[in-house]
């Protein structure tokens, strides 16, 4: 075997009732507290607006908290998040939930780090080193991180092309010495990219409903559609590829569009 095996644990949607850590999506009411920035009335917020132009702190340490109390925490862990941003944001909750009491237990590695940051990266591919032993990141690790020890893998932002994806996952792929497998976290439904016949093989179909993509009456999202030009479902078009902005440290560059984020209790 070349490569370890792959384990996808995905959040299931019933859990949404548990608390903010797994809304899909969201739209404002009365009750909830508008921290900073003007909400829209009525708009339904996405995966792909979270922590872009909305966001709810209370959600994102919900997800935190699921990932720590389902995961061995003396893993190495790469969460891939929505901006440098919410990159820091999520460290922060790490490091205020963990068990270790070491302060550098999570660090952020973005193109905003410099040299801390591929510091911190490179103590993070010493085998022989356990701190800092998760690192939080946006787009600069989805690709050249060769870490043997990688055990776990946390999408906390949307996974919109199947190249990303085979390289994001390709970080938890090296082999090492009692490492059989590793570990999917998957909060944005990024799985979909798995249906690759000719990279991941024939997909299983669901137990219940026997449909690839399940199809079964309580799934909370419809399938996605058939893409027009290959007519997969996903989409498994090549998509062009993008560079990381030298400012914004984002993949498309968002420096001239970014707006005020909205912050909700």
């Amino acid at each position: 075997m070349n490569e370890a095996e792959t384990r996808a644990e995905l959040i299931d949607p019933q859990l949404k009732a548990c608390g903010w850590g797994v809304v899909d999506d969201y739209i404002y009411t009365s009750d909830d507290q508008v921290i900073e920035g003007e909400v829209e009335a009525g708009k339904l917020y996405t995966e792909d607006d979270f922590n872009k132009i909305i966001e709810i702190k209370a959600r994102e340490a919900k997800r935190v908290q699921i990932y720590l109390d389902d995961a061995n925490q003396a893993e190495k862990a790469i969460i891939f998040c929505a901006t440098q941003e919410h990159a820091a944001a999520v460290r922060d909750l790490v490091n205020q939930c963990k068990e270790s009491p070491h302060p550098n237990y999570c660090v952020r590695v973005t193109a905003k780090d410099g040299e801390l940051g591929e510091q911190a990266l490179r103590e993070f591919q010493d085998n022989e080193k356990t701190i800092p032993t998760v690192l939080t990141t946006s787009q600069k690790l989805s690709t050249g991180v060769d870490a043997k020890n990688i055990r776990n893998i946390v999408l906390l932002r949307p996974v919109n092309s199947m190249i990303e994806f085979k390289q994001i996952v390709g970080r938890g792929t090296r082999l090492f010495e009692g490492k059989d497998f590793f570990t999917i976290y998957d909060y944005v439904d990024a799985y979909h990219h798995f249906a690759d016949r000719e990279w991941d093989g024939e997909a299983l179909p669901c137990e219940i409903c026997q449909q690839v993509i399940c199809e079964c009456p309580d799934s909370s999202k419809p399938p996605p559609a058939i893409c027009k030009q290959c007519q997969q479902q996903p989409c498994l078009c090549e998509k062009e590829q993008v560079e990381v902005c030298n400012t914004c440290g984002e993949k498309p560059c968002i420096c001239q569009q970014r707006p005020k984020k909205i912050k909700i209790k």
